[in-house]
């Protein structure tokens, strides 16, 4: 489920078909930059109150990556 909302913010952020991103790609592949990662970043925190730095979304993590990781965090809190 995770994945699946970040792809939906992701591919609205950057105009794109949800589809044509590839959740084992690096965010960066698609285009995303700090402006988008801090989005990301808030977005996380206002739907998820999941606290991710701004470092592991631009430091070569793919939206499966990222999606664990928020995975993980809300099951520990």
């Amino acid at each position: 489920m995770v994945s699946d909302a970040l792809v939906g913010k992701l591919a609205k952020v950057l105009a794109r078909a949800p589809d044509s991103l590839d959740v084992t790609q690096p965010l960066h592949v698609f285009g995303v930059d700090s402006l988008v990662a801090i989005e990301i970043r808030n977005w996380l925190l206002q739907k998820l109150r999941v606290d991710l730095p701004v470092f592991e979304i631009l430091g070569g993590s793919s939206c499966a990556t990222i999606s664990r990781r928020v995975a993980e965090k809300v099951l520990d809190t």
